[in-house]
């Protein structure tokens, strides 16, 4: 039977290389940044994923120390040590909320620009009524 040091080694670990590939991505992303098309990735969503990434190789470096390695001489250090573990997460939580937003309104964007092209825009900003109510 695996040790509880390898299980979260390998969990952790596993994270915190995701964690690495990903920032490794973004930066490659984030150069490229002048001949991508406009709209594609924003500059701050760029770098709210590069925080992102490291924050998330932080916060699994903090959980493998802290399940493992972790002695504490005082109840209210180790009440610190792991609020600060759990506001690193939620911060996290946040950040991913609002790339989601982001990702969310770019995408709604883009919906409305193929619509305007395609369809030339309705005059007033409404749909022309052929004098029909409902779907009968």
């Amino acid at each position: 039977m695996a040790s509880p040091i390898v299980v979260t080694g390998i969990f952790c670990g596993g994270i915190a290389l995701a964690g690495v590939a990903f920032f490794v991505w973004e930066m490659h992303r984030f150069s490229e940044a002048k001949s991508r098309p406009k709209g594609f990735v924003s500059r701050a969503q760029c770098i709210r994923r590069l925080v992102g990434a490291i924050g998330v190789v932080i916060v699994a470096v903090l959980f493998f120390w802290g399940v493992n390695f972790f002695s504490p001489g005082n109840p209210l250090t180790f009440a610190i040590f792991w609020a600060a573990v759990a506001l690193g997460a939620l911060f996290l939580g946040i950040l991913g909320i609002l790339d989601i937003r982001e990702v969310r309104r770019q995408f709604q964007d883009a919906r409305r620009e193929i619509f305007k092209a395609e369809t030339g825009g309705f005059p007033g900003g409404s749909v022309a009524s052929d004098g029909k109510e409902g779907y009968s």
